[in-house]
């Protein structure tokens, strides 16, 4: 055993102790066991110093953008107010900076970011959907991602904070939104929605496969926190699905090709969750799925860190960039993150981090993201 898997394993059990703790004292429902692989890496990983950096850094950003009642620019949305709760999904961010830090500033801001998703989830109806969201439960299925979006991250950061040492009055908050959480993925795995935007990703030209995986990566990264394996088979159920989707050359497709900017965003969730999966064929399944698509987005990538984007099926092509000097922030960051996590869920470190160094010194050159559209 590797000392990072050996790490790993510590994790676990620190994470399943403190859940057994939480059920024991009545913070979260009492539901079916679950065997999860890796519950405790999101903590190790994050703690690791590429990462930590990164995550502090716009967690803090991040943080200063966040209203008095926990709500981020663009999550009220338009001139009818419809909301965008996918915008709630940044408070992750600000969540693992949180647990990155130390004394006053640690609690504010971990109390900032529950709070974003506190208020994320006081929009969710009596279904556990979030009837004001692009046209509300059962209406529009194109919804159901930006739902699944602010649910992973949501799971995400409760997962972080499972791991984390905190005071009672917090472990309380985390509890009562972890059955909110598993109110809302309830509904989302029984949602009539939820057939519907997978019929609709059946038409090439409206395939979005990373929108497909993050429903199914809510699900289960919210089964396995709580022990519900009807959200586990429901997401292996999605995943099936999906994994056919890819192509030989290992691209998961966005609108009926190759992007190289939302690949990256297939391969982070399908690394979340190949690392909540126990050792098994099914597993073996969804890593080497994993390894050709990450393959694939390495071909994009030049010696110097740049990534191609000329091709690009979803996104528009990108400009040189202006230059500039000092961090950029997260626009910037976030492929290299999610190199980062990848590398650490395949054990290929050694050879996507230093490219994620490449990618990262690239755009810190930049005074903006090269322009990519949306």
């Amino acid at each position: 055993m590797t000392c990072s898997t050996s790490a790993r394993f510590a994790s676990v059990l620190i994470g399943m102790a403190y859940f057994v703790a939480l059920c024991a004292s009545g913070f979260i429902p009492s539901v079916a066991s679950a065997e999860p692989r890796d519950t405790g890496s999101a903590a190790f990983f994050v703690r690791q110093p590429k990462p930590a950096s990164i995550l502090l850094e716009d967690g803090r950003a991040i943080a200063l953008k966040l209203g008095a009642d926990g709500t981020l620019p663009n999550t009220v949305d338009g001139p009818k107010g419809s909301l965008a709760i996918e915008s709630q999904r940044s408070a992750y961010y600000v969540v693992a900076a949180g647990v990155l830090s130390h004394a006053a500033e640690r609690d504010e801001l971990l109390d900032k970011g529950l709070k974003a998703f506190e208020w994320g989830f006081d929009q969710a109806g009596p279904s556990g959907s979030f009837p004001d969201e692009r046209g509300g439960a059962e209406k529009n299925e194109n919804s159901l991602y930006a739902k699944s979006a602010f649910l992973g991250a949501a799971s995400r950061s409760l997962l972080l904070l499972q791991q984390a040492d905190l005071a009672p009055g917090y472990r309380e908050r985390v509890a009562a939104l972890l059955e909110r959480l598993l109110h809302s993925a309830r509904w989302m795995a029984g949602s009539s929605d939820l057939e519907k935007f997978f019929k609709r990703a059946k038409r090439s030209d409206k395939m979005l496969t990373n929108q497909l995986f993050s429903i199914a990566v809510a699900l289960q990264e919210t089964g396995v926190m709580t022990g519900d394996q009807s959200l586990t088979r429901r997401a292996q159920e999605l995943v099936e699905r999906i994994l056919p989707r890819q192509s030989a050359d290992g691209t998961f497709p966005e609108k009926g090709g190759f992007d190289a900017k939302y690949q990256t965003v297939s391969l982070e969730h399908l690394a979340r969750y190949a690392n909540t999966l126990p050792d098994s064929p099914w597993r073996n399944t969804v890593m080497a799925a994993l390894r050709k698509g990450t393959d694939r987005f390495v071909q994009a990538v030049d010696s110097a860190g740049i990534i191609d984007n000329s091709a690009n099926t979803r996104t528009m092509a990108c400009g040189q960039g202006k230059a500039g000097d000092g961090p950029k922030g997260r626009e910037i960051d976030i492929v290299p993150l999610r190199l980062l996590y990848i590398g650490y869920v395949l054990d290929e470190t050694p050879r996507l981090e230093p490219l994620a160094d490449q990618i990262l010194a690239v755009g810190q050159k930049l005074t903006k993201e090269r322009k990519c559209g949306k």
